[in-house]
């Protein structure tokens, strides 16, 4: 059996539509071979062909379809084992099942599908499911803004003669009752403060909306203007796979997710098959495997005799990735380096880089010192990309600008954001949880001595180690002392006193690693320390995670921090306890992490933390005005369109 896939928008195509596929399948198949269009918009499935599951996957998401638990409806699909399940746009009645046997498919269940969309219908379906996929997860009180009317504030949803509405007030208690069945026009607000409410009619919100419009195009302009001196660069392709590359590619211990072999097929697409520099962005929750899809790409630099620069935002991190790197390296022959300010001999190191006798060099704002010299650099990851300023990272691209560049970020974008930098940038996103891990068990308390006591001593008992986060140095060698004498009677597995040590960004940077070292070969149980935990602390014994004063710390610093625990497939817990009295905003950071404490929801929660905190600088502070007028969801939806059309036009004066 043969399959042509197409995928496009739901209700568009009928019967007639799908007897012309039929008739024509020779000439369509004939198309997809020659045609690029054809070859980006279709894909032929047929038994006995090899053909990368990933890539089918890919395919699917990229044309509109979602992958969820169960498909139930049209535009569906799942993959369980071997087997891609899917129901189509068009014959809805029809559930097709692809079985693969390794990178073959093996057969094809169901009869033969032909779906034919035409390009504008898919880009539209596609990005008008994006722009409106935020949950309208909405409480009273919310802010929320209606394409046609403006931001109003969210009352209650309410049935009338079987008609479900949400209703919406405006300024002098003008009310507005929204059909579910159009609730399309409805996006969650998210701006820098709070927005001002106008009344229902009147010209203001559409003055408001032309205003931005403006402003919108000019950074579109920008922004490609930005991005086509990068377009003008050229870089020979890399080779595809070559023998080291595979045994590296199948030494990893563990089995990719299907995001993770979907985000390595991106990437090497983007060295082995395009002459442009890459700049692709690598997102995914913490945990889910970004390192291992960064270092796929490097071996593809290295394995071809260029050199990687692996930049991170803190020495702890950039030495938990040099110890499992260099381990990971190892039986492939990659001399991998460490270069941060406690690095010693450091004469050595800079000729040894400069010579080129280094493959790959893992450190901090270090690497970015004019006394760095390169002799071959071909690739840069920046991991923590966020974390970074825009004249750090744009720092490669100034030494050579044919240079890769892989960003890596834990912070998932919101989605009408993400679709609007697509357009200049590639983004990858890793949504699926490595097999073993499962979610951490997460409870929000007000302080409570004797809670703290039972979690700690339930963490040592099972043989374990805990993180105890105190994020003040001053007073953090008293909380030492507190901690010792509330756990005078509690014993380790081994029947063992508590042994604790203290961790902190002031220490010398040799002690602190040390220390951190040390705590990972279990030579104490717990590591009471400040913030300095929240990135690349990856220690399998750690399984317990005790905050205090938690309203002290952002919504997805927490849910970072939680994510230092559970990391190899062990159950795990984490305890944030918080002072009596909270503020409206710490309240809601502190709900919304115990509400949202599955594996994958940092990006529920990202978007949460926009809500509370406003946009930050995901854009820039100049943009604070426009994205505060119309809040950045239908800021992101109107920069996606001005991006769009400006490469329109562009194309068409070409």
């Amino acid at each position: 059996m043969k399959i042509v896939v197409i995928p496009g928008a739901q209700d568009f195509f009928f019967d007639k539509t799908s007897a012309w596929l039929l008739e024509h399948s020779h000439k369509i198949e004939q198309a997809i071979r020659v045609n690029a269009w054809w070859q980006k918009y279709a894909l032929i499935v047929q038994t006995q062909q090899e053909l990368r599951p990933s890539h089918l996957l890919r395919v699917l998401t990229d044309l509109g379809y979602e992958k969820v638990q169960t498909p139930l409806k049209p535009g569906e699909f799942r993959l369980r084992g071997g087997t891609v399940q899917l129901i189509p746009f068009v014959q809805a009645d029809s559930f097709y099942q692809i079985t693969f046997v390794g990178n073959i498919v093996e057969s094809i269940e169901s009869k033969p599908l032909r779906l034919l969309p035409t390009k504008k219908e898919i880009e539209e379906s596609f990005r008008m499911k994006i722009a409106h996929s935020f949950l309208l997860d909405l409480r009273k009180g919310d802010y929320i803004v209606h394409l046609d009317h403006g931001i109003g504030t969210f009352i209650e949803r309410r049935t009338i003669a079987a008609t479900s509405y949400f209703v919406l007030e405006y300024a002098k208690g003008d009310t507005l009752m929204v059909p579910e069945a159009i609730q399309d026009k409805l996006s969650a607000y998210i701006g820098f403060h709070k927005p001002h409410i106008h009344r229902l009619g009147g010209d203001l919100w559409f003055d408001a909306k032309r205003k931005v419009r403006k402003e919108v195009e000019e950074l579109a302009k920008k922004m490609l203007e930005l991005y086509a001196k990068r377009e003008l660069m050229r870089r020979p392709p890399y080779p595809q796979d070559d023998e080291r590359e595979q045994q590296f590619a199948a030494s990893f211990p563990f089995e990719e997710t299907v995001d993770q072999r979907t985000a390595i097929s991106d990437i090497m697409e983007d060295l082995a098959q395009h002459d442009r520099p890459m700049d692709r962005i690598l997102t995914g929750d913490v945990g889910f495997g970004k390192t291992e899809v960064a270092l796929r790409a490097a071996m593809k630099i290295i394995a071809n005799g260029g050199q990687v620069a692996f930049l991170t935002p803190t020495t702890i991190l950039a030495d938990q990735h040099y110890r499992r790197i260099f381990e990971r390296f190892t039986e492939s022959g990659v001399r991998v380096a460490l270069l941060t300010r406690a690095t010693e001999n450091k004469t050595g190191m800079l000729k040894s880089i400069a010579d080129g006798e280094i493959d790959m060099v893992i450190g901090t704002h270090r690497l970015l010192s004019d006394d760095v010299q390169w002799r071959n650099l071909r690739f840069a990851i920046i991991d923590e990309e966020q974390k970074f300023g825009v004249r750090h990272k744009e720092h490669f691209k100034e030494l050579r600008g044919t240079i890769d560049i892989l960003s890596v970020t834990a912070t998932p974008i919101p989605r009408t954001l993400y679709l609007a930098l697509s357009h200049l940038r590639p983004v990858s996103s890793l949504h699926t949880p490595p097999i073993a891990r499962q979610s951490i068990h997460t409870e929000v308390h007000e302080y409570d001595s004797a809670a703290i006591q039972k979690a700690i001593a339930a963490e040592l008992a099972r043989g374990g180690q805990v993180y105890y986060l105190f994020n003040r140095i001053r007073g953090i060698y008293e909380k030492e002392q507190q901690l010792q004498t509330m756990l005078q009677g509690v014993r380790t597995v081994s029947g063992t006193p508590v042994r604790i040590r203290v961790a902190h960004a002031r220490m010398d940077q040799r002690s602190l690693l040390q220390t951190l070292q040390a705590f990972e070969t279990g030579e104490f149980d717990i590591l009471l320390a400040t913030t300095i935990i929240e990135n690349g602390l990856d220690l399998p014994n750690v399984n317990t995670l005790i905050v205090e004063r938690a309203e002290r710390l952002g919504l997805t610093q927490m849910h970072q921090i939680r994510g230092r625990v559970g990391r190899k497939g062990q159950k795990a817990f984490a305890y944030f306890f918080h002072a009596a009295d909270l503020t409206e905003e710490a309240q809601k950071r502190l709900e919304y992490l115990e509400r949202f404490q599955s594996l994958g929801d940092g990006y529920k929660l990202a978007v949460k933390d926009l809500e509370i905190r406003g946009a930050g600088n995901i854009l820039g502070r100049d943009q604070s005005g426009p994205i505060n007028a119309v809040g950045l969801n239908l800021y992101s939806q109107m920069l996606s369109e001005a991006v769009e059309e400006l490469r329109r036009g562009n194309a068409t004066s070409d």
